[in-house]
């Protein structure tokens, strides 16, 4: 009976650990190649200067018409997707809607196991007026292909831009969801 029960546990461990290493398989690039629709877009960007906190941008996508499409080393995007966001700086607190239509853009990325670097970025944003899309800066989001087949790209990150000699750091968490067009 010792001997069953242990071949029985011995079985489950194997089992086990050949299972789990199915989900921590790396997507290779060629299945993120092709047409993704957005469904899902959540962003949290701080921003601060010397230490100092200058703002707090929180965005939530909506009326999602808007497609990514990865093509060997580039991409491009278009259409079109609603936002509501909250921006909050020492002085004020302001939330709006903001449409985005007929958006097309492009840009090159890489693929590093299960990190993209991505030269520009996949969603235009703003806040008060002021465009904050790229920057010029190369981005980078880790990815999974989840059980569903959606494409989830999580950014976290801080990106840090020096202008007419003000250094503003950007710290950016974001997620956004897609499915294959």
């Amino acid at each position: 009976m010792t001997k069953l029960l242990k071949l029985f546990f011995s079985f489950s461990i194997v089992l086990l650990l050949v299972s789990c290493g199915k989900d921590d398989d790396p997507v290779a690039k060629g299945d993120l190649e092709g047409t993704w629709t957005a469904i899902a877009y959540s962003a949290d960007i701080k921003t601060s200067s010397g230490g100092s906190a200058l703002s707090t941008i929180v965005a939530t996508g909506t009326s999602f018409d808007y497609d990514l499409n990865l093509d060997g080393s580039m991409f491009t995007t278009s259409g079109s997707y609603s936002a509501n966001q909250t921006v909050t700086t020492p002085d004020f607190t302001q939330s709006n809607a903001v449409d985005y239509t007929n958006i097309s853009g492009s840009g090159a990325y890489t693929v590093d196991g299960n990190i993209m670097t991505i030269e520009g970025s996949f969603f235009d944003f703003e806040a008060g007026g002021m465009g904050m899309t790229g920057v010029g800066e190369m981005q980078t989001a880790t990815f999974v292909i989840n059980g569903d087949g959606e494409l989830i790209l999580n950014q976290n990150e801080t990106i840090t831009d020096t202008s007419n000699g003000i250094t503003v750091d950007a710290k950016i968490v974001s997620s956004s969801t897609w499915v294959r067009k």
